[in-house]
Order: C-alpha cells, then structure tokens, then sequence
C-alpha cells in the first residue's frame, strides 16, 4: 500500500481477508474520498418515496458511516421495514458501504420503534450476571442486524459515582470498577460476536462531574492515581477485552492536561493528551476513536466548528460524529496550511476502514436465534426481574399481601413537561396492578396537600406505591426530583392512613433526598418490562434482591456535590 509504517498498526489484528478488503478499497480512494471515511452522519428519517433521491445525493460525497434512528436523549424512531429498506438501498447503491449507527444503549428499541427496548444498563449491573450482559449485547446486536445496522454506540462505560450527575444515571452500568468493567466487556462481546461493532462511551468518563457534557464542558476531576484504578481501568480493560470502538466525551481530565494561562480545561475530544498519549498509549487501545455528537454544547461552547473538527481529527479522534456542514472543505483547509497532516488523515481512514471491514467481512459470527425477537424480550424480562434491589423495608411493608391490598394508591411523581395524556412512565405499573384485580388511584403529581384532603373526604387505600421516574433530559440538567416531581418527596410524607413503599425506576439515590425512607426499592429502569417486574415484585412473586450498583446512602465523608478537587 505503500504507506509509513505507523499507517499498518490499525490493520494489525485484521484476518487475512479483511486486510485484502481494506487494501482494495483503500486503493480506490483519493485524499477527499479518504476524509470521508472520518464522517458519521445524520440521516433523518425518510419516507420509502424519498430513499432513492437520498441515495443519489449521498453518491457526491459518501460518508464512511451514516447515523439512523432515534437519538437516546429523543427516543425511537422509524420502523423495523422502513430502516431496513433504507439500509439496504445505502448498502446497494454507495460504492464503499457505510457503516450504519445508532444509539442502541438499551437494546434495538430504544432506536428503532417496534423492536425490543431492554432495560436500562443500571438493572443490568444491578443483575451483576456477565452471561446475562452478553445476553444483552447478543439481543441488541441480533434485532439491528436485521434491519441493517452494524454500529452501535454502546455499551456505556462511565462510572455513576456523584448522585447529582444528569446525564449518565440509569445509563451507567454503576459505580463499581470491578462490576462496570466486567459487564460492559460482556456486553460489547455479546454484540460483536454477532455482527454488531461496539463504542465504549463515554472517554476519560462521566459520572463524576455533576454538570451535563450535552450544556457545557464537564470535568473529570479525579487525579492520576485515583483517575487510573477507576475509569483508567474500566476503558483498559475493555481495551484488552477487544471492544472495537470507543467514543470521546467532551470531558476534561485535568490532571493529563491541566488547563492554564485562565484557559478552560480542554475536553479529551480535542486534546492528543488524552486520546494518543493516554488512551492509545497508556491504555493500549487499538480500534477507531468516534468523537461525541460535535453538536454538543460541551464541545460548540468550547470552540466554533472550524476549530473543534480539525482539533479532533489531529487530536486523535477518526470519526467525527455530525460535523457540521462544510467541515470537509475546512479539512482541505487544514491540509493546506498544515496543521492536519496526510498521515494522520490517512492514519484515522484507515482505522474507520479496518472497522467496517470487521463487519462486513467478518471472520466469523456466533448463529442467531430462530426468533431473535423472542430472545430479546425473554433477556428483556431476566433483566428487568434480576435488576430490581429492595434498599429499605424497614417497616416490613413488603411483600404486599395479595389477599389483602386490593384497593392501591400510585402517587407518580413523573416528567411534569409531558403531556398529561403520557403515562408511558407508570403506565404497565397501572396495567399489572389491574390486571392483579386492585381498584388504582393514580395522582400525577398532586400537590402536597391532595392526600391529607383526600383521606378527610374519607378515601382509604390498602396500600400506597410512590413512584418516582425521571429519564436524561426530561428535565435538563437534572435526574433528581425537581420542581413538581419534588412534590413527591412532599406528597408521600403527608398520609396518614397508608404507609408509602417507594420505588425508584430512575434515580436510585433517593436516600440522598429522604434518609429516614421506611421502604425503597430501586427498579433502575423504567421500561415496560421492568414496571411489570416491580409489581410482581412488590407482591413477592419474584426476589427484589438485586446488589445495589451505586453507593445509593449518603457517605458521611463524601464531598459535598459539585466538588472538584483541589
């Protein structure tokens, strides 16, 4: 090929076959064509009608992998034929196939509507099962097979150590190193080895800062040592675990590059400290690096687009996730002037190239399942069952009686900016309740006065179920109960008559909020698989006894939240 030496180390641990593919692709791309390969991008959903037009357009400049589906801060989008005539179409009419992406953190239903949606990666740690976390991977990887995606940006390997994070939360595999680090290795096995590239997200880590990277830069404010038997583990054993991909969050480490001169702290997305000299040289990561979406404010508030997708792809980054229109001139730009190198260029192209061939020459898959929906939703339902823990029952509240609660009080403290209509959040809960037979009185949000009124009018419950469910960016910047879901907190400490049970399916740090809690159990998710899980629970057909993947009690000697050292 003709190339410096550095240019064959991402071929390295390719199969004889894949290298001949890369080789021969490799040889018919000019220096443009050779950039392309570092784009992802965003494909929003088309209407059959409109698939061969798309096509035609994406000939002039063929991105080296497209982005489809829902965003995980949006929800599903599309459907299982629709996705798959798309993906089919990009496969027959691009000379170099693209890559097909998406946000599948949480099984193939949480990007594309009608497929199975799994529970949260928090009721997996909470599970703590590696051959159920390859189970999972194995479910999400054979369901978007099947419509055609190859990518997807998961699993998550951020570790939830700081209880006011927004952004990772039931995201997160927990905050043990040892549990994150094992489960997040199954998981990218299961998928991989049906087919399925992987992204460890989000590098050098979240869920220490207690600030969204989607607002502003976050901080990782951890130093060295600490830094490295924490997240410094997770990703290098997952490095040595072969995980294909891992994703740049826009995330400082101040420690590897400390900021100066009342400049801030630069993110990992465009900092060669954390990429190349940390996480390739220390870690010994060996796949391509895709940077987080470039439309985040924790990198388009750090610098403008011209600066941060020529920082990135120098930095070490090799495929930029939604750069913005016009990026690939101001790449040409870069060349020019010499601040992007061709051998870089050339080095990030061929570590996309040597990804894709994984999957589309792969050395050899692991068979799927006759009914890979069925499989999915059986690990959908083992998850939801095995990831549910009982923190507190101190009043002995639980399990309910079957013969005696028939008549159930659901306070649901939910997204008040949803639509009144939207009871996707407690909405199976109500159904397992009914279908049990209880008579249900569902309180939205009540004002903290609504149950002291309603038990003076003579109302009684035989039992009374707090819910509490905020998912990422229902309330920006926030996974706690705030505003009128922190009437909640309010609302259950008013009754009189009936002692409350709470359960979680969001946040798993209520403790922090009420400390004196008689009855707590954490669902850490809140798919329908895992409400109908918690009422089987509540009712003691199924243990709730899953170990607890956080430190969910406040920890006298922890600092106070927000802290970043120093």
């Amino acid at each position: 090929m003709n190339q410096p030496a550095p240019l064959s180390d991402p071929l390295a641990d390719l199969t004889p076959a894949q290298r001949a593919w890369v080789e021969r692709t490799w040889t018919a791309l000019d220096g443009r064509g050779r950039l392309l390969q570092c784009e992802c991008r965003l494909l929003t959903a088309t209407a059959p009608g409109d698939i061969p037009e798309l096509v035609r357009r994406l000939r002039d400049d063929p991105p080296g992998s497209v982005f489809i589906g829902g965003e995980i801060i949006k929800g599903a989008e599309g459907d299982p034929s629709g996705v798959r005539r798309l993906t089919d179409a990009l496969a027959e009419g691009l000379a170099v196939p693209p890559l097909v992406a998406a946000d599948l953190e949480r099984g193939a239903g949480c990007g594309i509507r009608g497929l199975t949606e799994l529970p949260h990666q928090l009721a997996l740690g909470c599970a703590d099962d590696e051959q159920l976390a390859y189970d999972y991977g194995k479910a999400t990887a054979i369901e978007a097979r099947q419509v055609g995606i190859t990518w997807t940006f998961a699993p998550v390997a951020d570790l939830l150590q700081n209880w006011f994070n927004p952004a990772v939360m039931t995201r997160a595999l927990g905050g043990d190193v040892g549990r994150v680090a094992r489960l997040a290795a199954a998981v990218a096995r299961g998928m991989q080895d049906h087919g399925l590239a992987a992204c460890a997200k989000h590098f050098p880590g979240d869920g220490a800062d207690f600030r969204d990277q989607h607002l502003v830069t976050t901080v990782n404010h951890l130093d060295e040592r600490s830094w490295m038997q924490q997240h410094g583990r997770v990703f290098r054993e997952l490095a040595e675990a072969g995980v294909w991909t891992m994703m740049s969050g826009h995330i400082a480490l101040p420690w590897c590059e400390p900021a100066g001169g009342g400049q801030r702290p630069r993110p990992a997305t465009v900092s060669a400290a954390q990429l190349t000299t940390l996480l390739r040289g220390r870690l010994g990561f060996r796949g391509a690096v895709v940077s987080d979406a470039l439309i985040m404010a924790g990198i388009a508030g750090w610098a403008p687009p011209e600066q941060a997708e020529v920082e990135a792809l120098v930095a070490g980054v090799d495929v930029l996730l939604w750069p913005e229109a016009g990026w690939i001139a101001r790449m040409e730009a870069a060349q020019a002037a010499g601040v992007l190198t061709a051998a870089r260029r050339d080095q990030a192209a061929l570590r996309a190239l040597a990804l894709k061939a994984r999957v589309l020459v792969p050395a050899a898959t692991s068979p799927a399942p006759a009914d890979p929906g069925a499989f999915a939703r059986t690990v959908a339902r083992q998850v939801a069952e095995r990831g549910i823990a009982t923190v507190r029952n101190a009043e002995g509240l639980l399990p309910w009686d079957a013969r005696q609660v028939r008549k159930v009080l659901l306070l649901a403290s939910v997204n008040p900016a949803a639509k009144a209509e939207d009871e996707r959040r407690y909405a199976a809960v109500v159904e397992a309740l009914r279908a049990r037979g209880c008579a249900v009185t569902v309180l939205r949000n009540p004002n903290c006065l609504e149950i002291p009124k309603r038990e003076a009018a003579g109302e009684r419950w035989d039992a009374m179920l707090a819910l509490f469910s905020l998912e990422m960016h229902e309330q920006k910047n926030s996974a706690r109960p705030v505003g009128a879901m922190a009437e909640g907190l309010w609302s259950l400490q008013m009754a009189r008559t009936v002692r409350p049970v709470v359960a979680s399916l969001g946040t798993p740090f209520l403790l922090h909020e009420l400390p004196g809690l008689g009855t707590l159990v954490n669902v850490h998710s809140s798919c329908a698989a895992s409400q109908r899980a918690l009422v089987a629970a509540l009712f003691g057909d199924i243990p709730a006894a899953g170990r607890s993947p956080v430190r969910h009690e406040p920890d006298p000697a922890a600092p106070p939240p927000g802290y970043l050292g120093g």
